[in-house]
């Protein structure tokens, strides 16, 4: 019986992973001091009750929820250090504003009905922030608030047409745009000092990689098959990457000189 779940007010974890047949969760309101939450291939669930009630959770995951559409109260989860919505194939809207103060980790990857992000000015903590996959989006708010970036996923994002703001994020080592095919331009890399894999490979229509002189960590560098791409910018960037380790260029068949 689900309902057996309501008197656990002192669980810390739950873990139903795997539970494919269950339709209906109990309201979690009254788990309080739960820590985890793992609901992931509960692919039949379509809400989550009581979830702004869970204001000691720090880690949710929710990887293959096939049938959810939206997270009430999420911004509730003050302490929420993971969030990880990898593949839930009909996530339509993230709360606006997305208050999450310790988040660390954001998965959305494969979220393909996702067409728009909430601003994320509010998570001073975020580290990775994976995007993977979400073919829906056409573009991303600002991001040069996220000074704790470390990892930006968004290959094959091929709907996106405007690249995000990422000003200058101080702790940015890995920046990933591959195969997202409907980029004329990258974001302007003139402020990631720490910034070490750039991919940007398969974007078809790529033309301008503005401030690639500027990343003097760089140490990876792919932009095979731009076949738009016609200049890196100034003669001299390479000058400018001591640490460069790996260069793909290959099919880049507009590039007059390197």
């Amino acid at each position: 019986d689900m309902q057996l779940f309501a008197q656990f007010s002192q669980l810390l974890a739950l873990d139903m992973s795997g539970c494919q047949h269950v339709t209906l969760l109990p309201d979690l309101a009254p788990m309080t001091a739960l820590r985890r939450l793992n609901l992931s291939g509960c692919w039949r669930v379509a809400c989550v009750q009581g979830l702004a009630s869970l204001t000691e959770l720090q880690h949710l995951s929710m990887v293959k929820c096939w049938h959810i559409t939206a997270l009430p109260g999420l911004s509730a989860l003050a302490c929420l250090e993971s969030l990880d919505l990898t593949k839930c194939w009909h996530l339509i809207e993230l709360p606006e504003p997305l208050t999450l103060p310790k988040l660390q980790q954001l998965h959305l990857c494969d979220c393909e009905q996702l067409t728009a992000l909430p601003k994320l000015d509010c998570l001073p903590e975020l580290e990775i922030l994976d995007l993977a996959w979400c073919t829906g989006l056409k573009q991303l708010p600002a991001l040069d608030a996220l000074e704790s970036l470390q990892l930006l996923d968004c290959g094959w994002c091929t709907g996106m047409l405007t690249p995000p703001a990422l000003g200058a994020l101080p702790e940015l080592q890995y920046a990933d745009f591959h195969a997202c095919r409907g980029l004329s331009t990258l974001p302007d890399m003139s402020g990631l000092l720490a910034l070490e894999l750039l991919r940007a490979s398969e974007c078809t229509q790529l033309q301008r990689v503005p401030g690639l002189e500027k990343l003097q960590a760089l140490q990876h560098l792919d932009l095979r098959k731009c076949a738009q791409l016609s200049s890196l910018g100034e003669a001299d960037c390479w000058q400018a990457m001591p640490e460069l380790r790996y260069l793909n260029l290959r099919g880049c068949t507009s590039l007059a000189e390197v």
